[in-house]
């Protein structure tokens, strides 16, 4: 993506959304909409700080199926 540098502001492209338009929030809520049925909320998710009593019982809370232990090491 290339970066363009203006000297001020009027030397800047129009923009592509104007506050004058009336329908900008018709707009807006359909493209939240969108948003949310591309990633629904999980209801496991909570909005605060979530506290464990174990290190193992946090990283079970990630549901992380990519992420590897480690092994232990046999001697």
């Amino acid at each position: 993506m290339a970066v363009y540098r203006y000297r001020s502001v009027e030397e800047m492209p129009p923009l592509w959304k104007t506050v004058e338009r009336p329908d900008n929030l018709r707009e807006v809520a359909a493209m939240m909409a969108f948003y949310r049925r591309l990633h629904p909320r999980d209801p496991a998710l909570r909005g605060s700080v979530q506290r464990f009593k174990s290190v193992a019982e946090a990283k079970n809370a990630r549901r992380d199926p990519y992420r590897r232990e480690p092994q232990p090491k046999n001697r």
